[in-house]
């Protein structure tokens, strides 16, 4: 079960990773990735505004992002810092075609 969690949250964030640093993939996996598919709560939450972000074709980097999260006053699990937290997803740099095979 450990090795499953973790295994699952990291697949989870090199895919938050590519989309962030890739929002175009969005419209590949469109239809293969939900909010439901996430195992993290956490992760949910940043799928479900960086999918409304690419979606309403709004310009956004990591900072708006976190702060876009932040100001819905939406608290992340283990009380997680948004900005250091998004920060290190986007510091992946994970390749587009990574991200989507992760899908």
């Amino acid at each position: 079960m450990a090795l499953y969690f973790f295994e699952t949250l990291e697949i989870e964030k090199h895919f938050l990773s590519g989309l962030i640093n890739n929002p175009n993939i969005y419209f590949e996996i469109d239809g293969m990735v939900s909010e439901y598919d996430f195992f993290n709560e956490s992760h949910n939450t940043i799928f479900c505004i960086l999918r409304n972000l690419i979606l309403s074709d709004e310009k956004f980097d990591k900072t708006i992002l976190a702060q876009k999260i932040k100001n819905l006053g939406i608290k992340l699990q283990d009380n997680l810092n948004i900005f250091e937290y998004i920060d290190s997803l986007a510091f992946l740099k994970i390749k587009p075609e990574m991200a989507i095979e992760s899908a």
